[in-house]
Order: C-alpha cells, then sequence, then structure tokens
C-alpha cells in the first residue's frame, strides 16, 4: 500500500515539475511585439521603438489626435515636408495606426473607412517629446 501511495506521489510531483517548466518557457517565448517604427521621408526605417511606455505616448497620443481633430478642416502649409513616417503596431490589441510628421509640427494620418485625412498641429511640448523620443 506504500509503495503504491508514494508511486502516485512521485508521478505527481514530476508532472507538477514538468507543467512548471513548460510554463515557464512558454512565457519566456512570449514576447512583447507592441513597437513604434520611425521612417524617413523615403521609407527606410530609421528607429524601433519597443520600449513600453515609449509605444503608450506614442499611441496615446495618436488616438487622441485623431480623435479630436476628425472634424477639422486644418489644412498643411504648402512648404510642409514629411520628416518622418510613424508606424504604430500593438499586438495584443490589433490596434495599429500611421501618421506623417511634418518639419513645422503638422501631422496627418489617412482613415481607411471613409478615405479621410485627418490633420493635426503639435503643441510645443507634443512635439518636443515626439522628437526626444525619436532622436
Amino acid at each position: 500500500m506504500k509503495s503504491k501511495y508514494f508511486k502516485f506521489l512521485m508521478i505527481t510531483f514530476i508532472a507538477f515539475i514538468v507543467l512548471l517548466i513548460s510554463l515557464t518557457l512558454i512565457s519566456k517565448n512570449k514576447t512583447n511585439k507592441d513597437c513604434v517604427k520611425i521612417y524617413n521621408p523615403e521609407n527606410k526605417l530609421v528607429k524601433l521603438i519597443k520600449d513600453k511606455r515609449q509605444v503608450e505616448y506614442f499611441s496615446t497620443l495618436y488616438g487622441e489626435k485623431i480623435g479630436n481633430n476628425v472634424m477639422n478642416n486644418t489644412n498643411i502649409p504648402k512648404s510642409s515636408k514629411i520628416i518622418y513616417k510613424i508606424k504604430i503596431e500593438q499586438n495584443d490589441s490589433n490596434k495599429q495606426g500611421e501618421f506623417n510628421l511634418y518639419n513645422n509640427g503638422y501631422s496627418s494620418s489617412e482613415i481607411k473607412q471613409g478615405n479621410k485625412k485627418i490633420i493635426w498641429k503639435m503643441s510645443k511640448n507634443e512635439l518636443k517629446k515626439t522628437m526626444n523620443t525619436i532622436n
């Protein structure tokens, strides 16, 4: 009777250890794929941002600006030149967004639904923080 009980305990213990090791390996292989990709005007990747706080900054900035400027009829000055194309990818939530950043602080994003172009101008603080994060 004792040997059957001992075998049961040993098998249970080994199964528990194997389960813990498996869960540890799975969690180590699961990586955070959220990122912000910064491209130059020629579509060459110049920076990849994976820092969670910086990704959240760009995501929040983009989301707020899009939401606040949907009905805005702002135009980008003709002398404006794109300095960066910013692509936000958040895999856990399937949120993605893209916007162009111009040399004078203007930004624009093409909304796929309705083919609408949303334009906004960043505040001095937003522009400074964005440029510091990129550079």
